[in-house]
This record gives C-alpha cells, structure tokens and sequence, in this order.
C-alpha cells in the first residue's frame, strides 16, 4: 500500500512479493474488492480511482523493465502540441501480453536509457525522442508547432536533435525524413515563435508561396526602438504581428499597441495585424492581402505621384 500511494495507487506483483505478499493474497485482496488487476502482472487498489496517468504507468510495467510511454502519450507529458488523452502509447522491446482497448504498443529495442526521462513517476520518452515519434504518426505541421514549442520552452535544442538524427538515421525508419526536413530547413539564427498562433501563421505564409519572413524582429528608426514584432519583411518596411486577447486586452494595451501602430507607419513601416479569426479558414484573406503589400511595395514608385526625390530612396537601415 505504501509503493502503491507513491505511484498512482498500482502496484506490481515483484513489489507485492519483495514486500512479503504471495499469489494467494493478491488472489484474496482481487476476492474482496480491495485490489483489480490492470494487466497481466499488475495490479491496482479500488481505493484509489484510475486516472489516465495511472492508465500509463499500468502500461509501461506490463511492458517490461524497458517499457515507456512515447509518442502522443509523451506528447502530452512534454505539453507538446500533437499530444492526446484518448488512449496511451507505449514503446517497449517486445509485448507478449493481451492487448487493451484504447493502448497502442510500438515494439523496439533501438531505444537505450539515454532516450527515456521520468514525469510524474513515469518513464517517457525525451522530448528529442518525442518528436521523431511523432513525425511518423501526426502530420507535418503539427510536428513543426511541436518543434518551435519545445525550442521554445528549452525543451531541447538543435543540437541535440542533429544528434539524435545521427544516431538513427537509417533511411526508412519512421520519421526521420520529416524531422531531419524541419532541423536543416530552420536557420539556427531565428528564434522561436512565441506561441503556437504565430507558428500558425508562418506556416499559412509559407502555403502562400511567399518568402520565409524573419522573426522576431526589432524595429529602429533614427536609433530609437519600436519595438519587436513577430514577424517582418524588413527590405520593404512590412511587419507582421498575431494579435492575440490573451496580451492585447484593456484599454491601456490598446493604447499602447495603438502609439507604436502610429509610430510605426509615421517611421514608412506598415503593420499588418492577424488575428484568430484570419487563420480559421487558412489565412487566405490574409496572404492576399499580404501578397498585394509586397507588390506595392517592390514597385517603383510612379514619377507622377513621387512628391520629392527622397521617395524614391530605398528604404532607411
């Protein structure tokens, strides 16, 4: 009872017996109602209510000593977008027992000790190993929202994931190509998104056909700081920015953003504001209307309607 109150009200039948308890009174507790077994081996008290954790942890011993909850089920350990509660997924090197409705179990032994982490008592996949998995189960915009989180959040870092690719990276093993795609096509020098809308919004860009922007970037003018916006096509003067409730409400906020909006355009910057909204269908509206700024901006400006000379200078560093 004691190992079982620090791991999720479960026991397993080797702490029962190192504890002094047989087979007979396992057998007996089962009779009375106070003990259930969850899978071959293991066991849990009725006291304690099942939780989805416990469901995992259940798993991971049925699954032997190098068994570990992976894929969606880290996932959602890690808080890793691509994450779910419907079921658990486990990874262990071989599975002999019964299978359970809701329990998804990979067979590998390519794993080692170096790829497993402990949340909550249970053994998981590293946030490295979590996003190979799920590169060969979710789709791949899911995988880069998860990527940008976990860099995000120094989860992990690029490093550690070219080091992971190189350890496995025989062609064909599931979720290699779509990893390794993301890692070489990321400039080391851009930062983070800093939230999943924003990743959100990359993406819709990049299904525009439209150039990557950069991110994170700092407005000047005449040495004075702007401001920082999510993203920006500096040789034209566009900046992009996800405007979420969460950090924009109040009136204060709104006046805020309003004075550096204005300061912004006074400085031949122009703001673009998504919002939620935008990317609900795609952000098609959005790319196109981006898509005409960057035209405009590119062109020439027309003799005719060029007040002075100075407007036909490029841009201000």
């Amino acid at each position: 009872m004691e190992f079982a109150a620090r791991h999720h009200g479960l026991f397993p039948v080797s702490a029962a017996t190192a504890a002094g308890a047989d087979k007979d009174q396992i057998g007996r507790a089962i009779a009375s109602g106070s003990v259930e077994r969850v899978h071959l081996g293991v066991y849990r008290f009725l006291a304690v209510p099942p939780t989805w954790e416990s469901d995992v942890l259940a798993a991971c011993w049925a699954g032997g000593r190098r068994a570990f909850a992976s894929h969606r089920t880290s996932a959602e350990f890690h808080e890793l977008p691509g994450g779910w509660r419907e079921g658990v997924e486990i990874t262990c090197p071989r599975w002999r027992r019964a299978r359970h409705d809701g329990l998804i179990v990979h067979e590998s032994n390519r794993w080692g000790a170096r790829d497993q982490t402990v949340v909550s008592g249970i053994p998981v996949a590293t946030v490295p190993l979590t996003l190979l998995q799920l590169a060969s189960c979710v789709p791949r915009p899911i995988v880069e929202r998860a990527l940008e989180n976990a860099l995000r959040r120094r989860l992990t870092s690029l490093e550690e994931l070219d080091s992971l690719l190189a350890r496995f990276a025989r062609r064909g093993r599931p979720g290699i190509r779509v990893l390794r795609s993301l890692v070489q096509h990321r400039d080391p020098r851009d930062a983070p998104t800093e939230s999943e809308r924003e990743t959100f919004l990359l993406q819709a860009i990049r299904r525009g056909g439209l150039a990557e922007p950069v991110r994170q970037f700092t407005v000047y003018h005449r040495g004075r700081r702007l401001g920082r916006v999510d993203l920006a096509y500096p040789d034209v003067r566009i900046a992009i920015e996800y405007d979420s409730d969460q950090f924009h409400t109040g009136r204060v906020a709104t006046a805020a953003d309003s004075r550096r909006r204005h300061e912004m355009i006074a400085a031949g910057w122009l703001p673009i504001t998504a919002v939620n909204a935008d990317l609900q269908a795609g952000g098609q509206a959005l790319i196109a209307a981006l898509k005409a700024a960057l035209r405009d901006r590119r062109s020439p400006i027309p003799a005719s309607i060029a007040r002075s000379p100075h407007e036909l200078l490029t841009p201000e560093r």
